[in-house]
């Protein structure tokens, strides 16, 4: 809100300083102006001055009511968001004179408006008959303006300009004391809102100190309940836990026998299975150590059946080529299958030689895949032993734990039957807490219903008066809601109708535009024509001023010529 004001207050400064700039250059440019040009235009310039200042009285008082607008616009948002901020805070009975208040700041706006609306219709009368008698003027005479111009030229000049300085500080004045008013308006609209501010702070902290007061008499029965309750649930666990405690070594018992038994029984399966399956293993190994054997052996032997295959067929060829060259050429046929029989016969015993090779690296590669086997069930058999070992160890320390564990569920048992000599005196004991406890809590249980029941009487009487008031406020909202839509649609029928009036005095701006220039054009014209008469005039004298010269030259030869003719008869006379 501050701030707002601040803003209004700088923008009505600025708004004064500009009247007085545009009065001051105005003054300064008509004083111009008149210095510059002579008499006989001086009626022209009144015209062009006055219809100046009319238009910057104009624009001027637009721009004022533009400005006022805005500010009255602004006090409306603001006395809206005050609204809205009052029934945040619920309603008071303060409201109205806050509401009247407003209503009277914002009629202030709408006088102030008003004003403005007057004053420019006031000043376009004035414009419309400033039109009419500069229309009028330039209907009469020539001369009659010049008359009228060297008449009343320096009353002319300085009237309107006195005029409008005072008018304007009317003006100013006016929206001074408006804006006084609006301040004062303001103050005592902040002082309200802190009155009402600091009233809704005291109903806060009533109503805050009553919900304390019973959140702690609730409290207080929730402790005694939970005392109570916290007593039943202490025995009832100690109940519980004596038979966990019975029902937990019955199963801690059962566990270790059933451990022993599984550990025992599932070590026993364990080494048995391990040895099983590496017997299978040692067996299959050998079956296939025998069956490589023989097939090293059926090599071995068509490896040397291949060689003395190649030997008797060497030993045939060897016979063959003998006989061969003895019988020469006379069996061709026969040699050719000789030579045949011997190429086929060395390509069998390549093939043998391969065969015997392959055979020789593949008993190689079984020999070494049988010892790296052999090594490998070595390390099993090994790793085995070690783990039967392990197990047998863990077995050993498994039997320990048994007798071990055994002992602890012998102390148990004799634990148990101590706490349960320890429970039957504590549930004794407890058993007279118990009864203490009752008899107190029957007591508090009385004392809180009491209380209880005069909270509750204390709460209803609050509950009522809050819904009386509740009531009434709801009453005073209703009626202030209604007021406030009965306002809303007044200040839009105004607002809609100042948007008309301005559409209007928009239009009827443009106009005395128009008419402006056309009578700046036709002020042009006539300045024109007015210069070129005074050339004429000057033309006209100058050849006025040659014709009396040249009268008086011709007068001074007649009278020369006259004054001869008159010696020159004197002369002729005397000489008769």
């Amino acid at each position: 809100m501050d701030s707002r004001v601040d803003d209004l207050q700088t923008e009505v400064h600025r708004l004064i300083a500009e009247n007085q700039r545009l009065h001051r250059e105005l003054r300064e440019s008509m004083q111009n102006q008149l210095d510059i040009h002579p008499v006989h235009e001086k009626d022209t310039l009144s015209e062009d001055q006055i219809l100046l200042n009319l238009q910057t009285q104009l624009q001027l008082l637009q721009k004022e009511k533009e400005s006022a607008i805005e500010m009255w616009q602004l006090e409306k948002l603001e006395v809206d968001r005050l609204e809205v901020k009052l029934k945040a805070h619920q309603y008071h009975p303060k409201i109205r004179a806050l509401d009247q208040q407003a209503r009277q700041l914002k009629d202030q706006y709408t006088e102030t408006v008003a004003e403005l609306h007057a004053e420019i219709n006031r000043l376009q009368i004035e414009l419309e008959k400033s039109k009419s008698e500069n229309h009028f003027f330039r209907s009469s005479g020539f001369e009659n303006r010049c008359h009228s111009v060297q008449k009343f030229s320096m009353p002319h000049n300085t009237e309107p300009s006195d005029s409008i300085s005072h008018e304007l500080k009317k003006q100013i004045s006016a929206l001074e004391e408006s804006l006084q008013k609006s301040l004062e308006a303001n103050e005592q609209l902040r002082s309200e809102k802190g009155f009402l501010e600091d009233r809704i702070l005291r109903f806060e902290k009533l109503s805050s100190e009553r919900l304390n007061k019973d959140l702690e008499t609730s409290t207080h029965m929730k402790e005694g309940v939970s005392l109570v309750e916290n007593a039943i649930l202490e025995r009832d666990q100690s109940l519980m836990r004596e038979k966990q405690l019975l029902e937990e070594i019955e199963r801690l018992k059962y566990a270790f026998d059933k451990l022993v038994d599984e550990a025992g029984a599932r070590t026993v399966k364990e080494v048995d299975l391990i040895k099983n399956e590496y017997i299978q293993k040692l067996n299959r190994m050998n079956e296939d150590l025998k069956a490589l054997e023989i097939e090293n052996a059926e090599k071995t032997a068509q490896l040397e059946r291949s060689i003395r295959e190649k030997r008797a067929v060497e030993a045939e060829l060897d016979k063959l080529y003998q006989e061969g060259r003895i019988q020469g050429s006379k069996d061709t046929g026969a040699l050719q299958e000789l030579n045949r029989r011997a190429c086929e016969a060395e390509r069998l015993r390549d093939e043998a030689t391969i065969k015997a090779e392959s055979f020789k690296n593949q008993l190689k590669r079984n020999e070494v895949q049988f010892k790296q086997e052999k090594e490998q069930v070595q390390r099993e058999l090994e790793q085995l032993n070690g783990h039967f070992n392990k197990l047998k160890i863990d077995f050993d320390l498994v039997n320990d734990d048994r007798v071990k564990l055994l002992e602890q569920v012998d102390d148990l048992k004799r634990r148990c039957s101590s706490l349960s000599s320890e429970r039957d005196s504590a549930c004794r004991k407890l058993q007279k807490e118990l009864t203490c406890a009752e008899k107190d809590l029957k007591l508090k249980i009385e004392e809180f219903e009491i209380r209880i029941h005069t909270s509750e009487d204390e709460h209803r009487n609050a509950m009522k008066d809050l819904r009386n008031m509740l009531t009434a406020q709801q009453k005073m909202s209703a009626r202030w809601k209604e007021e406030c839509e009965t306002i809303s649609r007044k200040y839009e029928l105004k607002v809609k109708d100042l948007r008309e009036d301005m559409s209007r005095e928009k239009i009827r701006n443009e106009e005395l535009k128009r008419l402006l220039k056309d009578s700046k054009d036709k002020a042009m014209e006539t300045e024109s024509l007015i210069s070129e008469y005074s050339r004429n005039i000057k033309n006209m004298e100058d050849r006025v001023r040659e014709a009396e010269n040249r009268a008086k030259r011709t007068s001074m030869q007649i009278a020369n010529h006259l004054t001869r003719e008159r010696k020159r008869q004197f002369d002729k006379s005397v000489k008769k």
